[in-house]
């Protein structure tokens, strides 16, 4: 038993011994300066490049069409004749199918006639006169005024003829018969007065008879006219309904884009529906995906950046590109994945490679929010943080020694960063540093460093 105690005290102290010494030797290496005997720290390193570096947001969406259009009528209408098929491609004028037109022609064409009737009715009103002639009447009436003033004057002769013929007779110069001749002939000039005077009433009450028949005759007329116009307004109306309901009927038996028949509702001879569309014509060419971006990405996202589309029907070689086009103005919960999380709508517009994609497709898209074509690049596997969360790199200097150096980081990728200052290019850079490198520590460089323009 004392034998085996004193074996392993003797292993032990060996044990200790090797580790302080290889203790010791490191330290050695790790202090002394420039390419002496001492070997220093293995490391791998590559170096700095200019090159061109991206970020992105990925998102996946699916395939839609820009401009669908779905052709309805409100309108009972009957099919005729079609004259394309599911799945056909057509411009955009081209005539898909015909309807029955002649009831609505029949119609416009009776409309038109009774409006030709209308107006020659209006015209007949129009030329008519709408008074009497007022010239005799009034004729009539200075007659009558010239009998009463005559009559007057006639009297008032007499009058004084009498008062002469009294006062002969008074002084006994003529008998009794003169002087009742006298009389006779005043009072027969108050008669004629009289006469004269009514003949004047009569003659001016016709006058206003005739103003007053006339004043209602173009009251009558006008108000004629008035109704024969609204009933011509009316017609007009119902004309320009029927033209307008001819025009959509022509327009709507037309593409109204270039695109493919991708619905058929219709049959020849029977009436078209009216709850759904007659056909459906889908552009399958100007294509968007329309893609949930989460709100964490949103303030990275804006119309125009480039993106770039892959999908599993999509082939590796193919290049599908487009153009972000729209950012809603508001956001909404959606479901990704189990969970709902809020998020932006965007449409990103095909401009590129629209051939190999189809409505409905799902497609993974890469927006490219940054870029620089001209950056210093490094990988993340180069980065370490102090003790102050500053960013370091190891640049191993010419004399074999690293220098810790604080970097600020510009554009990160997925695996490289840009860095915007503290290295230089062509600068060697550790990879993978160990928490044994220090600012000064010799190293040894066990890997041979290829350029990156050469190897890309």
């Amino acid at each position: 038993m004392a034998k085996k105690i004193i074996i392993g005290s003797v292993i032990v102290i060996v044990v200790v011994f090797m580790i302080f010494f290889n203790v010791m030797k490191k330290d050695t290496s790790d202090t002394t300066s420039g390419f002496g005997s001492k070997k220093g720290i293995e490391v791998e390193v590559e170096s700095i490049y200019k090159g061109s570096i991206a970020a992105t947001v990925l998102a996946t969406g699916k395939v839609e069409e820009i401009s669908k259009k779905e052709i309805m009528t409100d309108l009972p209408i009957k099919i005729m004749e079609i004259f394309v098929e599911e799945g056909d491609v057509v411009k955009k004028g081209t005539k898909l199918f015909s309807v029955d037109l002649e009831s609505l022609e029949d119609d416009l064409l009776r409309l038109q006639v009774n409006k030709e009737t209308g107006l020659l009715q209006l015209k007949k009103m129009q030329d008519m006169p709408a008074t009497t002639s007022t010239a005799s009447a009034k004729i009539a009436v200075e007659l009558a005024d010239l009998s009463v003033t005559s009559a007057t004057k006639t009297k008032e002769r007499q009058a004084s003829h009498l008062e002469v013929q009294q006062s002969l007779f008074d002084e006994g110069i003529i008998a009794t018969s003169e002087l009742d001749i006298a009389k006779n002939m005043l009072e027969d000039a108050e008669r004629q007065l009289q006469i004269a005077v009514l003949n004047s009433e009569r003659s001016n009450a016709d006058l206003g008879s005739l103003y007053k028949n006339n004043k209602l005759g173009e009251s009558n007329l006008s108000l004629d006219i008035e109704i024969q116009l609204k009933n011509i307004e009316s017609i007009d109306l119902s004309i320009n309904k029927i033209e307008k309901q001819l025009a959509d009927m022509k327009s709507l038996m037309l593409s109204p884009i270039d695109g493919v028949v991708t619905a058929l509702n219709i049959q020849a001879f029977t009436m078209a529906p009216t709850v759904q569309p007659v056909m459906i014509v889908t552009d399958i060419v100007d294509l968007k995906v329309k893609l949930n971006i989460k709100e964490y990405d949103i303030p990275k996202i804006k119309e125009g950046q480039k993106v770039i589309i892959t999908g599993d029907a999509i082939d590796e070689e193919t290049n599908v590109m487009g153009t972000l086009s729209y950012v809603a103005p508001i956001a909404k919960v959606v479901v990704s994945g189990n969970r709902q999380v809020t998020a932006v709508e965007v449409d990103v517009t095909i401009t590129d490679g629209s051939d190999f994609l189809k409505p409905g497709y799902t497609a993974d898209c890469e927006i490219v929010t940054e870029v620089n074509d001209s950056a210093l690049i490094a990988n993340f596997n180069m980065l370490v943080e102090d003790k102050k969360g500053n960013t370091t790199i190891y640049v191993v200097n010419d004399l074999g020694q690293v220098e810790e150096r604080n970097i600020t980081i510009g554009i990160t990728s997925d695996f490289d960063v840009e860095i915007i200052d503290g290295v230089k290019e062509g600068e060697l850079i550790v990879i993978n540093p160990s928490l044994a490198l220090k600012d000064g520590t010799k190293v040894q460089i066990i890997n041979k460093e290829e350029s990156k323009e050469e190897t890309k």
